[in-house]
Order: structure tokens, then C-alpha cells, then sequence
């Protein structure tokens, strides 16, 4: 939001403005603390201060997560897509496969089954998008295995 009204009061000097500000402070933190953690983290002294800091890091990702889930999960074809990607990720499919994967799944059966009537130019240019990511995924995935 902050970037968005830099670039209405300001036009393109300020989104460049307002995304610094918003973006520069959270990058340099992030820096310290992971120079701090290869310098530092192999310290018995830290590794006591590491080990308490986890089960805190592991409550904030489960908060985030259940904010997210309940924002997004309207309905139970969401969260039957989530799942979907839950499983692919634990049998070990690669993570940016398995978005992919879930994202073409959620378009082909958006087409097929809740808007079939639906013959928008527009949609279809999105759907044609969807499908052809995993297209542009290949090249990421050096043409190996999709498995770990």
C-alpha cells in the first residue's frame, strides 16, 4: 500500500521513494542476522540462544500460516488444492514444480468446471498463461528430475 500511494502522489520517483523505504530496512536487517548467524552460529553460546529461538520462529510461521489459511480458504476447493500441494511437497515433488503443478490443476479445473460458459477473450489469454508456466518452468528445472 505504501509503494501504491508513493507512486499516486508522486508518479515513478515516488513508487522508486516508497518501495526503497519499504523494502531497504527489512533487506539489511535480514543481512545482519544471517552474517551474524555464519559468523557466529556455530558458538556453543549461540547454539543455546538458536535452540530457544525455534519453537518462537515455529509459532510465528503456524500464526502466519492460519491467518493466511482462513483469508483464503473460502470455499473447499481451495483448501482440497492446498492439500494437494501439502501431499506433492511431502512425497518430495520439487517446490517450484509443485506450484506449478497446483496452479495449472486449479486453472484447468476453473475452466472445465465453474466456468465452462464463460468465453471472455481475456479469460482465456489467463488460462493459456496458466498452462504454458509449467513450459517456462523447465528451463528452472534444468530438465532433471522433479524429485529430490
Amino acid at each position: 500500500m505504501a509503494i501504491f500511494i508513493g507512486y499516486e502522489k508522486r508518479g515513478w520517483p515516488g513508487l522508486v521513494v516508497a518501495g526503497c523505504a519499504f523494502i531497504l530496512p527489512a533487506t539489511i536487517i535480514v543481512g545482519a542476522i544471517a552474517s551474524a548467524y555464519v559468523r557466529y552460529g556455530t558458538l556453543p553460546q549461540v547454539n543455546g540462544v538458536l535452540y530457544a529461538l525455534k519453537p518462537v520462529v515455529i509459532a510465528v510461521v503456524i500464526q502466519a500460516f492460519w491467518k493466511l489459511a482462513r483469508t483464503a480458504v473460502k470455499t473447499k476447493w481451495p483448501a482440497v488444492v492446498g492439500l494437494l500441494a501439502g501431499v506433492l511437497y511431502a512425497l518430495g515433488v520439487h517446490g517450484t514444480l509443485t506450484i506449478h503443478l497446483v496452479q495449472i490443476i486449479g486453472q484447468v479445473t476453473t475452466m472445465a468446471i465453474f466456468r465452462p460458459l464463460r468465453l471472455a477473450a481475456t479469460a482465456r489469454m489467463a488460462d493459456i498463461a496458466a498452462l504454458s508456466s509449467l513450459g517456462l518452468l523447465a528451463p528452472s528445472l534444468k530438465l532433471g528430475p522433479c524429485w529430490r
